[in-house]
């Protein structure tokens, strides 16, 4: 057979990463899997779709690209040093190559799910792009740790992540005249363990911002929800930890220290914090994690 004229050894083209081929999909089972998980998460990387739903990287890849084609999810069209982490060094190589692909769900994929049987598939996250795509690495941590939690889950017997609110849902209204009124944490959740409940209110810090103003902030806030009784009212719980997932072990010392000196000991004893290289691997009994003043790292579980 003779090459097409242009395309030496007669091989398809290398196809535009952003550019679709609009095309009917058959909603398989795998597809549906993804569709409702991208959907509840809002958005998800390659990775952590293929540890939530599987069998690969390169299958999940697959499948994404014919839902892009088929218009009912997205890209999320971001450059590289967006997710660069806030150590790697700033220089002309963050200009070069691809942020990881970034998937999203799109109106029609919503209504592809209601029609498939999940009435109660949450609507599609505004759109982002190069021009609004800051919160984008902060948000992907945000579901790095529900990843840890309901990974940790699925291997553990009798533990379960039972309730996940994330961004404005996970916001607290403090029922105050004076300020602060609201307290927004990245996230909240109950986590089952056998008869036992984990109540988590979930910070992220990358460590991108300078000073410590917007943690003194939250300090702030936290104290008044410690002592307004509003923590039963919004989880069904009494007591909480203050989960804080950091950018390096050495953020988690710096911030621990930070609590420590600006907070009262009460409140200071609820924090828990870890790097991120902790929450990479499933399981909550991991020794890793500081409280402020105690030198000795322990694991969130015993």
């Amino acid at each position: 057979m003779t090459a097409a004229s242009g395309n030496p050894g007669g091989k398809e083209p290398r196809r535009q990463r952003f550019a679709r081929r609009p095309a009917p999909v058959t909603l398989t089972p795998q597809k549906v899997a993804l569709l409702r998980q991208i959907a509840d998460y809002g958005l998800a990387t390659v990775v952590q779709l293929a540890k939530l739903v599987g069998p690969s990287e390169k299958s999940v890849r697959r499948h994404l690209r014919e839902l892009y084609d088929s218009g009912l999810t997205d890209l999320i069209a971001i450059p590289r040093a967006a997710l660069a982490a806030p150590g790697e060094v700033n220089d002309a190589r963050l200009l070069y190559g691809s942020a990881p692909n970034i998937a999203c769900l799109k109106r029609a994929g919503q209504k592809a799910l209601i029609a498939a049987g999940y009435p109660d598939t949450p609507a599609p996250l505004p759109p982002y792009g190069p021009r609004n795509w800051a919160f984008v690495a902060h948000a992907l941590a945000i579901r790095d740790v529900r990843l840890w939690l309901e990974l940790s889950a699925r291997y553990v017997s009798g533990q379960t992540l039972e309730t996940w609110k994330c961004g404005g849902a996970a916001a607290i209204d403090l029922e105050r005249v004076r300020a602060p009124q609201k307290l927004y944490p990245d996230a909240w959740f109950t986590y089952r363990v056998g008869e036992q409940i984990l109540v988590g209110l979930l910070e992220v810090d990358r460590g991108t911002e300078r000073g410590n103003t917007r943690w003194q902030e939250k300090l702030t806030g936290y104290h008044a929800l410690f002592e307004s009784g509003r923590l039963a009212a919004v989880t069904g719980y009494r007591n909480a930890r203050i989960i804080v997932v950091t950018s390096s072990e050495r953020r988690r010392d710096s911030l621990a220290t930070f609590i420590q000196q600006h907070a009262d000991p009460t409140l200071a004893s609820r924090f828990w914090c870890a790097g991120e290289t902790l929450i990479a691997t499933p399981g909550l009994d991991t020794v890793g994690w500081r409280q402020p003043g105690q030198q000795m790292l322990r694991a969130l579980l015993k």
